[in-house]
């Protein structure tokens, strides 16, 4: 489930400023340090490709970058902070097990891009963040690497991220069709007309 929960991730509302109370050593600051925390955490719990619960290291991060060299009431907030990442954790499993109950698999087809080329080095890097890359190797069911195209069958609430959330690939739903149930991937690569990978050779 953790690319499932890393996706319902994203719908896991920021959380009410009464949270805020339990952060009171922060004063007037409390309520910032509260959202920098929560966008670590789910930005770590929605990029990582981790177990949601390791995402509350990002948000004890910021914690302690706001506690700089101070110790006073340090013990005390980490755990306030560690029970509200918990929370959240909770939150996003639950939304990750309901939509996976109430909603059938889908397939998307996706572009995967080519190594990006480092502006200041020599080499190469990959533009997908972990939870994208670990997406493409869990649910593919067919790749062209000539093209960079994969079809991907995944959970409902993977295939709303890779839909709308996503930067890193270029995604289409094909569940509507029923004919691309059937049709091989260079089908699929034939709709979308991308440019083929230097190199690259068709599965």
């Amino acid at each position: 489930m953790t690319l499932a929960e890393g996706a319902a991730a994203t719908t896991v509302p920021a959380p009410d400023p009464s949270s805020a109370t339990s952060l009171t050593y922060f004063a007037k600051d409390a309520r910032p340090v509260l959202n920098r925390a929560f966008h670590a955490w789910r930005r770590q719990a929605t990029q990582s490709g981790r177990p949601i619960n390791e995402a509350r290291q990002a948000a004890a991060f910021v914690l302690h970058d706001a506690f700089e060299r101070r110790r006073k009431n340090r013990e005390e907030t980490l755990e306030a902070m560690d029970d509200l990442s918990a929370g959240w954790a909770a939150q996003a499993r639950a939304l990750a097990a309901e939509r996976a109950g109430d909603h059938p698999r889908r397939l998307i087809a996706v572009q995967i891009p080519q190594l990006e080329k480092h502006p200041h080095a020599d080499d190469e890097y990959d533009s997908l963040t972990v939870w994208e890359a670990g997406v493409v190797a869990v649910y593919q069911i067919a790749v062209d690497w000539n093209h960079g195209a994969a079809a991907l069958h995944v959970p409902h609430g993977i295939a709303e991220v890779l839909l709308t959330d996503t930067d890193g690939l270029r995604s289409e739903d094909l569940s509507r069709d029923t004919e691309a149930w059937a049709a091989p991937v260079s089908s699929l690569v034939a709709r979308w007309q991308p440019t083929p990978h230097p190199g690259g050779t068709a599965d």
